[in-house]
This record gives C-alpha cells, sequence and structure tokens, in this order.
C-alpha cells in the first residue's frame, strides 16, 4: 500500500510538516514526502531487524544526510517486545562506535548499514552506557527520531502491528536535489505522487527493493484540494509558488 487515503492524508498534514522542520537541524522548511508503502506486520511474520539508515562514513566525514530526521503513525497500541526498538543518544557518539567497529574488521560500507550483535555488543553497551532500548507507541501517535539513530524491531511478530512512515525529506536550493543526492530529485518524486505509484529508491538512496509494484493500483485516488502547503509536500506544487509561500509565511513567520 502506497497511496492510500489515509497515507496521503499523513504525507498533506501541515501540522506534521510543521514538526518535522522545527526538529530537523537545518529547519529546512523545502520538504516532500517519500511515497513509502505502509508496514503491516501480522503473528508469525519475521520483523527482527537492527539497522542505521545512511552510510556512517558520508555522515561523519560530510554530514551526509545529517539533516534528515525520520518518523511513524502508529495504527495499533504496541507492548514492550512488540515495538521499535533505539539505542537512546547513540548519534552523539557514532564516530567513536565506528572506530571500534573498524578496529574489529566489521566495517561495511553501504546506504543502510545492518547492525549485527558483534558490530554492537555487550562490551560497547558498557563503554557508551547504553542498551536497545523498547519505544512502544500508542495507536495514532507519531515517533520522530534521527536515521542515523541505530534502532530495530522485535521479532518474529506476535501481534498485529501497522505503522505508517511519512518520509519527510529536504529539497535543496535548486527545488531538485534532494537531501541525499542518489535517493532521487524532486521530479521524480512528483511524478510518482501524481502518477500514485512507487519512488526507484529509497530515502538512503538505497534501491527499493521491497513493496515494489509494477503498475498503479487502480483503485488509489488522488486527495486534492488541502491548500498549498499540502500540495507542495507530495510534489504537486513547488515551493516557490506565491500561494505556498503565503502559507509558509504564515504558518512559520
Amino acid at each position: 500500500m502506497f497511496h492510500s487515503l489515509i497515507q496521503q492524508v499523513m504525507r498533506q498534514d501541515p501540522v506534521y510538516w510543521m514538526l518535522y522542520v522545527a526538529l530537523r537541524p537545518d529547519h529546512n522548511y523545502r520538504l516532500i514526502s517519500y511515497p513509502y508503502y505502509t508496514k503491516y506486520a501480522k503473528p508469525g511474520d519475521s520483523t527482527f531487524f537492527r539497522h542505521i539508515d545512511l552510510n556512517l562514513t558520508d555522515l561523519i566525514t560530510n554530514n551526509r544526510g545529517g539533516n534528515q530526521i525520520q518518523g511513524t503513525v502508529s495504527l495499533d497500541d504496541e507492548q514492550k517486545g512488540q515495538c521499535t526498538q533505539i539505542l537512546p543518544g547513540m548519534h552523539r557518539n557514532l564516530r567513536e562506535w565506528w572506530k571500534r567497529v573498524d578496529e574489529r574488521g566489521l566495517r561495511t560500507e553501504s546506504f543502510v548499514h545492518r547492525i549485527s550483535p558483534a558490530m554492537f555488543n555487550k562490551d560497547d553497551e558498557q563503554h557508551f552506557g547504553v542498551s536497545w532500548t523498547d519505544v512502544p507507541c500508542k495507536r495514532g501517535t507519531v515517533r520522530i527520531t534521527l536515521p542515523h539513530l541505530p534502532h530495530g524491531s522485535h521479532g518474529p511478530a506476535t501481534a498485529v502491528r501497522r505503522t505508517m512512515l511519512p518520509w519527510f525529506v529536504g529539497i535543496q536550493e535548486d527545488h531538485e536535489t534532494l537531501d541525499v543526492v542518489e535517493s532521487g530529485t524532486w521530479s521524480e518524486l512528483s511524478s510518482a505522487h501524481r502518477d500514485l505509484t512507487h519512488a526507484s529508491t529509497s530515502p538512503s538512496g538505497l534501491p527499493n527493493r521491497y513493496g515494489m509494484i509494477p503498475h498503479r493500483f487502480p483503485g488509489a485516488i488522488p486527495l486534492t484540494g488541502l491548500g498549498g502547503i499540502s500540495d507542495a509536500l507530495v510534489g504537486r506544487q513547488r515551493w516557490d509558488t506565491p500561494n505556498v509561500m503565503r502559507e509558509v509565511h504564515v504558518l512559520l513567520g
């Protein structure tokens, strides 16, 4: 599911957009939602993972993707043992931790890093004073974190768990390039929203290998007419359009 009505409502929500603008390190208001699928886990599904959604070497050396944040909207009441896990505050220690991983010969290079038990072990827990921590969300709760905060999920699933990801990504000054250059362009995402199709890559730049659909879902209905900012968040209008800029000035001052 890429373009259900509830996903379109989430992507075009100006309040959600304002939260992202306030919490992004660069406060970039020119954002566009990445058309991402809804995660629907049922009992028995393989849902365990632990990773970081950015290339750590590039993040550490040139802050590639460092202004991004990510979030989810939960559609079910989550419980401990059946929710997202994070390493709280670990984003402040990535340089030191990545050096320790390199010294063990476990360093990887990818747009997304899978974190194995050997990469973050008991010695790391004791050294940094942090361990994997459950962060269950109630139905309707929004979670917003940094993509370079190590995170994951329990598994296998023991209950139904549905989450949506708005993936608001920043648009650079040229109004074409995104936060992460390899993740595509504004024009590509605008076309995906217009045609109600998927994007070719993920926000981290990794090719989209999950939930790919060969054609537009015939039952998808575009949700329009919610306002200038709502249109800009799905690439229906540019951010420098006068009526969009007027709404930006009204809401952000």
